[in-house]
């Protein structure tokens, strides 16, 4: 960074941190729920997270992007558990001069193996099958 530019940025980064109260939030505080990624499992968009849902969770999702369809069902099985069935397919594939629909079935298993502290994040695993 050139030297011009560093108080610059120190005086917008000392501006957030003095807006934002001094206090950091932890990503699995509850209130910052989010919803599902486009492939039915807790996160956002397409960036799946740690967080579980609520205990007992039942979610259907669907989205569409251009010719690609994503449809899934979810169930939070258990506080740290979720199990997701999905059904995703690409209309108008292209392949050695074809034009094919593919379509996809799988099943994922999605289990937080440690929850979020101080200094360690919240680590997930995720199995999928089918």
């Amino acid at each position: 960074m050139t030297q011009r530019r560093l108080p610059f940025a120190l005086l917008l980064a000392s501006g957030f941190f003095a807006l934002s109260d001094g206090q950091l939030a932890l990503a699995q505080d509850s209130s910052r729920s989010w919803g599902y990624t486009t492939l039915g499992i807790p996160g956002l968009l397409e960036m799946p997270s740690a967080f579980s849902r609520p205990d007992g969770e039942f979610a259907l999702s669907y989205s569409q992007f251009g010719n690609q369809y994503r449809g899934a069902l979810t169930f939070q099985v258990s506080d740290r558990l979720s199990g997701t069935f999905r059904y995703a397919g690409v209309d108008g594939f292209r392949a050695n001069g074809l034009v094919i629909e593919n379509w996809d079935r799988s099943f994922s298993l999605h289990y937080r193996l440690l929850d979020e502290g101080r200094y360690v994040p919240a680590i997930p695993s995720s199995t999928v099958t089918g």
